[in-house]
């Protein structure tokens, strides 16, 4: 007995270490965006300018770039409407009308800095605004972009900063060779720069203090107007970050718009954005009821402890812990960070121990073992939700506990713990491992579906 209490006693240690409570902070060391700007866009007639710039200090362009034809690490391309190559322009070419113009930046890191790849998170760029394609090299990448040089205005593209949860719109201004947007007469309210953020629910449009807020749709909106010289297509195409956007006719301008939902923040160099668990990491982590293991690694194939569920729960009842200066438990010592929440719960009934004395609180917790905990706790709390569900389509359904059979019954009709593919079918696994990822779906289920009632 003595020797696993103090087996478990040194595990828990090295765990408190991977438990931190520290800051939910930003990576300041990875670019993922490169915004060339100040690019002087092709006009018939006009010469080209090899100049541009960045809006990040730690995001230069490459004016020494020994590439060829590069002039200030900038260059200019002359193309067919198919993209077949014409010319590689000079300071003394002119742009001609008809033509496309392939403009290109060498970009390079300063400040110890590094650009994002496909291991951290996706790299964006834009070029004035406008979508831009990437190309990497070993010491800097290229940014381009292609520039139309008609009169009639067929395609738009726009960049815009994604909402994310917690942060006030932004009411930038697009200004190009062809086009540009500005408020509208009558101005509409809270109209800045031609630019509208739209509350979906409300219909209120969002001023510069108005954060953005979870688990809504905002539509943005821009009204466009042609430089002189320049029409708009009647078959416009407009694209707001990739995707294609809607474009209304309103006397002399266009509106172009679009429906987005705020995304959370997202400092985690392993959690890619189309992970099947990234928003529900990055949710819980925004509440405060997880943190990553590091300010930017979530770690989500790690097995999540007893301990540090009990601790979820607790951030989740908002609890406060602090009174609760006992132990129950030979291996929760009374000086570690997770004796008071178990035993806050213990003392609540949200939660027991294995017996003999021991909570187990190093121990991976098993998906049954979780399910008993939420069960325990809602059961307490009187939250309203639905009846166990059959588990019958689970293979292994027999296998469950006979202490946690309801609970399990009742966290799958709840939409809380749903099965694991393996081969040809799908598996409950009530005593396998839950890891990171799996506990942050969970939770936010859980909080969203049970606590807040809000629909599966």
């Amino acid at each position: 007995m003595m020797k696993r209490i103090i087996a478990l006693a040194l595990f828990a240690v090295m765990l408190a270490a991977s438990f931190p409570m520290g800051a939910f902070a930003d990576g300041p060391f990875i670019i993922h965006d490169v915004n060339v700007r100040n690019v002087v866009e092709p006009v018939s007639g006009d010469h080209p300018v090899f100049h541009a710039e960045t809006d990040s200090i730690s995001c230069l362009i490459d004016e020494n770039s020994e590439e060829e034809g590069l002039i200030n690490g900038v260059y200019w391309i002359e193309q067919t409407k198919n993209g077949d190559f014409v010319r590689r322009m000079t300071e003394s070419d002119t742009f001609r009308e008809g033509y496309d113009y392939l403009f290109g930046a060498a970009v390079i890191t300063a400040d110890f800095a590094r650009f994002a790849n496909y291991y951290t998170d996706d790299l964006y760029a834009s070029v004035n605004g406008s979508t831009g394609y990437i190309w990497t090299y070993e010491k800097y990448i290229t940014v381009t972009c292609v520039f139309h040089c008609d009169a009639v205005i067929d395609t738009i593209d726009l960049a815009v900063v994604r909402p994310m949860v917690g942060n006030t719109p932004t009411f930038a201004r697009f200004d190009t060779a062809r086009y540009e947007s500005r408020n509208d007469d009558p101005k509409p309210q809270n109209q800045a720069n031609g630019v509208t953020w739209t509350n979906g629910g409300t219909g209120v449009n969002l001023s510069v203090n108005n954060p953005f807020r979870e688990n809504t749709t905002y539509t943005y909106k821009v009204s466009l107007y042609p430089k002189e010289g320049y029409t708009f297509a009647s078959g416009l195409t407009a694209y707001i970050n990739y995707l294609e956007a809607s474009v209304k006719v309103e006397g002399d301008h266009v509106v172009v718009s679009i429906d987005m939902t705020p995304a959370y923040k997202n400092p985690f160099t392993d959690v890619p954005s189309d992970a099947w668990y990234a928003n529900s990491a990055l949710y819980c982590c925004y509440k405060g009821y997880m943190t990553g293991t590091s300010d930017t690694v979530f770690d989500p194939a790690i097995p999540f402890t007893r301990a540090m569920f009990v601790t979820v729960l607790s951030r989740i009842d908002g609890a406060d812990t602090d009174s609760y200066k006992g132990s129950s438990f030979y291996d929760v010592p009374i000086d570690s960070w997770f004796s008071k929440p178990i035993q806050w719960a213990y003392e609540m009934n949200y939660a027991s121990g294995l017996g003999d004395g021991l909570f187990g609180a190093s121990d991976p917790v098993t998906r049954e073992q979780l399910a008993r905990f939420l069960y325990n706790y809602t059961l307490k709390k009187g939250y309203l939700s639905a009846d166990p569900d059959s588990m019958e389509q689970y293979p292994d359904a027999e296998s469950v506990s006979d202490y946690a059979k309801t609970a399990m019954a009742w966290a799958v009709g709840n939409g809380l713990i749903s099965g694991i593919p393996d081969g040809d079918a799908v598996y409950l696994s009530p005593k396998g491992t839950a890891t990171r990822a799996q506990v942050a779906v969970i939770v936010k289920n859980y909080v969203e579906n049970i606590v807040n009632g809000l629909p599966v």
